[in-house]
This record gives structure tokens, sequence and C-alpha cells, in this order.
């Protein structure tokens, strides 16, 4: 009994130390999302997707000016797919009509956000000559699932196996596979998973194994599991663009608080299961931000370095986490080594 007291109250200072630590980086705010009823009335009625004929529906036009992705001659196609576990996804495909299409890159969104959060990185890859297919990870955005919660950590690969087969039907080659956070760790676990995928190059962004402060996050989980099902969701700087907090604060498909299950889900995968994959050989560009806040870069790089070992690591000094939406200079060159690395034959 002692000892499990003295475990408790170590496990209460680290998880204390960790959240001044944090709070001295926040901005001292909470996030609650406005009302997504519109929205979310516009996920049920999604139909299935047809690869074939555009949607054009008056929510799904709200949808695209709400999030400033009615890009000029372009055509969406969008609708839903059903997951292995009969959830139905949200999946997007824009394509430019103006200019031959050059491939195909298949984008992940981070933790809490969604896929018109990459609205940038969509942009540059139209004017690319690009064609872009984006999905809502589960609990996510238009999604079915637990709100931004998962059972099991390798769902976010499984999505990938279960969509490229459609794209290969339905989209030109070359394909590419790009993920941001825990979109990345979902394209870097299908990765190693299926060595001879499609994809002949792969773009992470600050990617996924360890949260920062991993530990105390750990610490924090095993204290707090059987009383705390969710945390409120602290709003913290993870980039210096002031429009992406703006865009934050009123986008009613954010979701405001924390699972637990998922801490525990990441916790679970990275203690048994993405140390048994073999190391690959594929073509990947690793960008990453010197200021991230939100991954455990000093963990994550070098186990990432052992997984892909042709991989080409960019650091990008004074970036932050969410460097596909940095201000625009910074962005601008993330955008840039993302786009010569896949213009660059191997």
């Amino acid at each position: 009994m002692k000892k499990r007291y003295l475990t408790y109250l170590a496990g209460f200072l680290i998880l204390g130390f960790a959240t001044q630590k944090v709070k001295a980086q926040s901005i001292n705010m909470f996030l609650i999302p406005p009302p997504n009823t519109s929205f979310k009335a516009f996920a049920q009625a999604l139909p299935e997707m047809n690869w074939q004929t555009p949607l054009d529906t008056e929510n799904f036009q709200a949808y695209l000016n709400f999030y400033h992705l009615d890009f000029a001659d372009t055509t969406h196609y969008a609708g839903t797919f059903e997951d292995h576990r009969s959830r139905r996804l949200f999946i997007h495909v824009i394509k430019n009509n103006a200019k031959p299409v050059k491939g195909t890159i298949f984008a992940h969104h981070g933790y809490f956000v969604h896929s018109a959060m990459l609205k940038y990185v969509i942009e540059r890859a139209l004017q690319e000559n690009y064609q872009v297919v984006v999905t809502d990870l589960p609990g996510h955005g238009l999604s079915e699932g637990d709100q931004a919660s998962i059972d099991d950590f390798s769902d976010y690969a499984q999505m990938i196996e279960e969509v490229t087969p459609l794209i290969q039907l339905h989209l030109a080659a070359p394909y590419y596979l790009m993920g941001h956070s825990t979109g990345g760790a979902g394209v870097w676990e299908y990765a190693l998973k299926n060595p001879y995928n499609p994809y002949q190059k792969i773009v992470l962004g600050a990617p996924l194994v360890r949260s920062y402060l991993w530990e105390w996050s750990a610490a924090g989980f095993y204290l707090g599991r059987y009383f705390l099902p969710e945390v409120p969701r602290l709003l913290r700087p993870t980039t210096r663009d002031p429009e992406f907090l703006a865009v934050t604060l009123t986008d009613p498909l954010q979701y405001g608080r924390t699972p637990v299950q998922w801490l525990k889900a990441l916790i679970d995968w990275n203690d048994n299961v993405i140390q048994k994959y073999p190391p690959s050989s594929k073509s990947m560009l690793i960008l990453q931000g010197s200021d991230d806040s939100v991954v455990e870069s000093s963990y994550n790089i070098p186990f990432l370095e052992k997984k892909f070992p042709l991989a080409k690591i960019q650091w990008i000094q004074d970036c932050r986490h969410d460097l596909f939406w940095e201000l625009k200079p910074m962005r601008d060159k993330v955008l840039d080594y993302t786009f010569d690395f896949l213009s660059v034959p191997d």
C-alpha cells in the first residue's frame, strides 16, 4: 500500500509539473467550438462516394465556401465509404480542370482537425498540376466514429489500405502519399505494413510517433484513466499564423475535449505494434519544425530514420507543429520543400 501511494504521489507531481510547462506555452484558453448542427446534418445526408459524378448540392457548396475550398477551375467529388468497422468516412477528390494531371496526392490531416484544414496543401497541389484526395479520419470532421478518439491506433493506417485500391481504380498515376501529425502516423505505419505499396514518394509533416512530454502524458493517463474519460482541450500556439487560431475558434467541426481513450490507443500502439515492423526503403521526405511542442521530435525523428533509412530529414527553423499552416513565408518554404521533392525523379 505504501509503495502504491508513493507511486501515485510521484505521478501527480510529474503531471503537475507537466501541466505547468504546457500552461507556460499556452494561450490560456480552452476550445469551445460553435454548434455544428448544420454540418452534422450534412454529414448524415452525404451519399456514397461516386467517382464519376461530382457532388453538386447546396450543402456541399456551403461547406466548400465556409472552408475556402472552392478553388477556380476545379471539380469536386465527395461522399462516404464504409470502413472495416462499418463507419461511414468522408472522402473528397479535388481535380484541376485547367491543366493536365501530373499525378494524384492522397493527403491526411492531424489530430482534432479535418481535411479542410489542409487547404494550403490542396491549393498548392492544384497549382502544381496534381489532383488531390483527402479523407476525414475516423471521429473527425464529417466522418463517423467516437469524436477525436480511436480504439486501435492502426485504424488510421487501415483506412489508407482500404482507400488505396479505390484511388488506383479511379484516379491517374503516379501516386503520392502525405500526412501531417496523426495523419502522418497512419501514413508511415501503412508504408511499413505494405512495403510494396503503389505510392512513389511519401511526405510526412511533423509526424507522430510519441506526443510531446511523452513520459508525463503516460503518467497522467495511468493516473486518470478511471476517473476522467475526457479532459478539456487547451488551445496552444501550434503555429505563428494568427489566422489558424481564428479559424479554429469558429470551426464547428473541431472538438473541444481530448478523450483519454485516444491516448490509451497511442500508448498501446507504441508499446505493442510499431516496433515489430522491419525497415522500409521507400522514398520519403520528413519535415519537422524546430519549435514543435506537440510531438516528441527528439524521439520521433531518430525512430523514423531507423525505419526509413533512405528518408530525407528537413528541419525548418522556428517552425511550430502546424507547419502546413504557418506564417506565409515559412509555409511557402515548407510547400517548396514538399513539391520540389515530389517533382524530382528518384
